[in-house]
C-alpha cells in the first residue's frame, strides 16, 4: 500500500514539474487512458470498527469514489458499491488472518450508487451502517466494500485501493478498577461469633480492620465448632457507593490451611437493621500451596453499584474440613 501511494505522489509530482517547469509542451497520447477509479478511504488502509459486548448503538463508516488522472471527467461517472464477499479469502491469505465475512443482517449499505459529476473528481459519500446486535460476542469480522460498476468505460486502480476493507470487532469492555475505600473510622458492628485467645488480636472480630495482615477473625472453635454460616458486620460510619467488597485470607505461620471462605453472601444496609441481599459468590479460590495470602486482597464485585453504610460478610462455605472460618482483613471498593 505504501509503495502504491509513494508511486502516485511521485507520478503526480513529475507531471506537475513537466507541465509547469518547462516552456516546451509535452504531448501525452491517450490521456483518457490514465483516468482510473479508486476509493480514497481505501488508500489510507484498513478501517477498524470496535464494539464492546452488549453495545447496541450502530456505527457508520463513510466512503466515496474518486477518479485520478490528468484531466477531470468531462461527463458524469456513475459508480456502484457492493459487499465483496469473494475478497475475504484473498485478504486472509495475504494478511495471515482468519476473519469471517460480516453477516449480511449486521449491515445496511446506504447510497450504493453515486455519481462523480462532470468537472469533478469525487463523488458524494456513501455509508455502511453496522449493527452490533447482529454480531456474536468476542468475535472479529471482515467487511470488504468494492467499487464495482461505472457508467462508462474507465479502469480501476489495483485491488488495494478500489476495495475498502473494514475490520469489525466485538470484545468485552476492559474492566473498570474501583479504588479501595479508606477504612479509617470503620467499626465492627456485630458478628456471629469469634474466638480470641490470650487477650490479643488473634481470633478477635476487630482484627479485620486493624491493618495487620497477620491478625485475623476466626469463628468459634474452642470447646466445639459452630455450624456455618458465619458472619461479620462492618459499619463504615457513613454511606458509600459500593462496587464490591474485598477480603484477605488468614496467613498461617506453618503450611497448614483450612477454613478459607469458598462461598460468600453479601448483604447491605443503610441503618444496620434492614438488610438487602446483594450477591452470592461461589467457588472463591483458596490460596495456592506455599503462597502466603498476606497482602493479597480478593475482590468480590457486585453486578451494579449500591449505596450503603453497613455491609454484612457471610461465609456460607469453606475450603478444607469442618465449619470454622477465618479472615484477616475486610474492605470495600
Amino acid at each position: 500500500m505504501k509503495d502504491i501511494m509513494n508511486w502516485a505522489i511521485l507520478f503526480m509530482a513529475c507531471i506537475a514539474q513537466v507541465m509547469t517547469g518547462c516552456d516546451k509542451q509535452v504531448a501525452i497520447p491517450e490521456r483518457d487512458g490514465y483516468q482510473k477509479l479508486y476509493i480514497p478511504q481505501a488508500a489510507r488502509g484498513t478501517v477498524t470498527v470496535a464494539f464492546t459486548t452488549g453495545e447496541t448503538l450502530p456505527d457508520t463508516v463513510a466512503f466515496g469514489a474518486a477518479v485520478g488522472g490528468f484531466d477531470v471527467p468531462a461527463s458524469t461517472i456513475a459508480v456502484r458499491f457492493e459487499v465483496a464477499s469473494d475478497a475475504v479469502d484473498a485478504y486472509n491469505t495475504a494478511n495471515h488472518t482468519d476473519y469471517p465475512l460480516l453477516p449480511s443482517d449486521a449491515l445496511t449499505l446506504l447510497d450504493e450508487t453515486v455519481d462523480i459529476p462532470a468537472g469533478q473528481i469525487n463523488s458524494p459519500l456513501s455509508k455502511v451502517v453496522i449493527d452490533p446486535q447482529a454480531l456474536e460476542d468476542d468475535a472479529q469480522y471482515l467487511l470488504p466494500i468494492r467499487l464495482v460498476e461505472v457508467s462508462r468505460q474507465i479502469g480501476r486502480y489495483s485491488e488495494e485501493i478500489h476495495t475498502l476493507f473494514i475490520i469489525v470487532t466485538v470484545a468485552p469492555a476492559p474492566p473498570v478498577y474501583h479504588e479501595d475505600l479508606d477504612r479509617t473510622g470503620w467499626e465492627v458492628a456485630s458478628y456471629s461469633s469469634h474466638d480470641p485467645w490470650e487477650g490479643g488480636a488473634e481470633g478477635h472480630a476487630n482484627s479485620v480492620l486493624d491493618g495487620n495482615f497477620y491478625t485475623f477473625w476466626i469463628s468459634k472453635w474452642m470447646d466445639g465448632e459452630l455450624p456455618l454460616p458465619h458472619h461479620i458486620v462492618i459499619d463504615m460510619r457513613e454511606s458509600h457507593t459500593l462496587h464490591g467488597i474485598s477480603f484477605m485470607n488468614r496467613t498461617f505461620w506453618d503450611d497448614y490451611s483450612n477454613g478459607q471462605p469458598k462461598a460468600v453472601a453479601v448483604e447491605l444496609s443503610a441503618d444496620g437493621e434492614t438488610w438487602e441481599a446483594v450477591k452470592e459468590f461461589s467457588d472463591i479460590p483458596a490460596p495456592e500451596a506455599g503462597a502466603a495470602p498476606a497482602g493479597n486482597w480478593i475482590r468480590l464485585e457486585f453486578d451494579e453499584e449500591q449505596d450503603a453504610r453497613y455491609f454484612k460478610f457471610i461465609v456460607t462455605e469453606i475450603h478444607g474440613t469442618g465449619s470454622v472460618t477465618s479472615v484477616a482483613e475486610l474492605g470495600a471498593f
